[in-house]
């Protein structure tokens, strides 16, 4: 590639510089010939494996659904007075519901 952007969550980041830092071994393990020599890569497979399906997986992905909740509201509030469509998509509990806004 002549150009790339990285363009992640900075909390995703750690896996994506433990990938690219062992793409980028292994292609520097080609010879002058263009044929594959014996890549020396950082990590293993099940060791990058382990890495990138810890359990702060798990974590990651609660703090990005918290954040992505918190801009929501916090545009949706910014924004009570102006009347927006929305499709229901069901109820969450007793009180409340789940709502798509095509226009957001």
């Amino acid at each position: 590639l002549e150009a790339y952007v990285q363009f992640t969550s900075p909390i995703r980041r750690y896996n994506d510089l433990l990938i690219h830092y062992q793409i980028k071994a292994a292609l520097h393990a080609r010879r002058a010939d263009g044929a594959s020599a014996s890549p020396s890569l950082p990590f293993t497979a099940e060791a990058l494996r382990d890495t990138i399906a810890n359990d702060s997986t798990a974590a990651i992905n609660r703090l990005q659904r918290s954040s992505e909740r918190y801009w929501t509201y916090e545009y949706l509030r910014r924004r009570k007075t102006q009347r927006m469509e929305a499709l229901v998509l069901g109820r969450v509990g007793r009180m409340g519901y789940r709502l798509l806004f095509p226009s957001v």
